[in-house]
């Protein structure tokens, strides 16, 4: 009967001066990161090549809710 692989392993990779450790039990991997700033710097995806505009919002008629045209039901205006 054949057995499985049973692996033992950690690896540390440091990334802008934080340690993001890696870990390998059995069939478990574990990630330890330090803090939330660095899982959103993981999560947020590739970064923006230098002097990348922002994409413009799709240009629509939606009334802006801010302004002081609107009214509602029961107001002073």
């Amino acid at each position: 009967m054949a057995s499985g692989l049973d692996i033992e392993a950690r690896l540390v990779v440091t990334m802008d001066g934080d340690d993001i450790q890696i870990a390998g039990s059995g069939s478990y991997l574990i990630v330890n990161l330090p803090n939330q700033r660095v899982l959103d710097k993981l999560t947020s995806g590739p970064p923006k090549p230098p002097g990348a505009k922002k994409p413009k919002p799709p240009a629509g008629n939606a009334p802006d809710p801010c302004s002081s045209s609107t009214t509602w039901p029961g107001s002073w205006a």
